[in-house]
């Protein structure tokens, strides 16, 4: 009788024992490849978490609850490896972050990770009108979506949202300056509830637009990240702007923003969450509804 089969040892539902190794992966991401060769079910449940949330590996990002577990650059030569089936990818990848590859690297990446939830690209982008056209861009769907908005523009037309755009629910725009036509744009999303922009890059008349043409949006979160007071012009060139209790004022550093983002992914309380709960207090009188953040 080996050790393994002596009915004297203590025995772990399946449950209990997948909880134990799923915590271990998140929190010693180092640990993932002895913890793959455990057994073929600890693989399973293993590699499923590894390929759950993608984003880049940053020395800010030591500190993030949930380290990486794989980076952007390790899902692309696992991909190329062709090791995996475009199924293992597919039914894995759920959450994106991406800042380093090109454009050639994503159309690899997203000609298998199709069913992304939440969907970040930061990378540097020669020809955006090209690379949002391709057909691997028109079948994502995520629910969740930061990119710059002007780039994806230059493949749309202004009578209907781009593909990838038809379910956005909360959106990050990392535009400095918005187009003019930026609230009829937006106000062609569908699904669009919660929209995110950088303070400066927007003019309180075009602000104001997104707020009366966008009526499923629940809140407008304008990001500083300098600012101790955020948008006083606002306050005064426009009173419908800063009369509209959806509008939250947040001082978000730039490293913050991943840490924002990794969060979320894992259902914690991010800017969004926060945003949400003031501005149900604002809305059941339990603050003063002039104030921002």
């Amino acid at each position: 009788m080996t050790a393994f089969n002596d009915p004297n040892l203590p025995f772990l539902p399946p449950e209990l024992e997948q909880e134990i190794f799923e915590i271990a992966t998140l929190q010693h991401p180092d640990s993932i490849p002895n913890l793959l060769l455990v057994s073929r079910r600890v693989r399973q449940w293993v590699e499923t978490i590894k390929y759950r949330t993608i984003f880049p590996h940053h020395q800010h990002s030591l500190s993030i609850r949930h380290r990486s577990t794989c980076s952007e650059d390790e899902l692309l030569e696992a991909i190329e490896s062709k090791s995996k089936s475009a199924d293992f990818f597919r039914e894995r990848v759920r959450h994106l972050f991406v800042e380093g590859l090109d454009e050639t690297e994503l159309e690899t990446v997203f000609s298998v990770c199709d069913n992304i939830r939440s969907l970040v690209i930061l990378s540097e982008l020669k020809h955006p009108g090209h690379f949002f056209s391709l057909k691997q861009l028109t079948t994502l769907r995520p629910i969740r979506l930061g990119l710059y908005f002007n780039e994806l523009v230059q493949a749309t037309d202004t009578q209907s949202p781009h593909p990838l755009l038809t379910s956005v629910t909360h959106f990050d725009l990392f535009d400095m300056r918005l187009k003019d036509d930026i609230a009829d744009r937006l106000a062609l999303l569908p699904a669009l509830t919660h929209l995110s922009i950088w303070r400066s890059s927007a003019t309180p008349g075009q602000v104001s637009a997104v707020l009366t043409s966008c009526r499923k949006l629940k809140a407008l979160v304008a990001i500083d990240n300098w600012r101790k007071e955020p948008f006083p012009e606002f306050h005064t060139e426009d009173a419908s702007y800063s009369a509209d209790l959806r509008v939250v004022s947040v001082i978000l550093h730039n490293p913050q923003y991943l840490h924002e983002w990794v969060t979320g992914t894992y259902g914690g309380i991010d800017f969004w969450a926060r945003a949400d709960v003031f501005i149900g207090k604002r809305r059941r009188g339990e603050i003063e509804a002039s104030t921002r953040h």
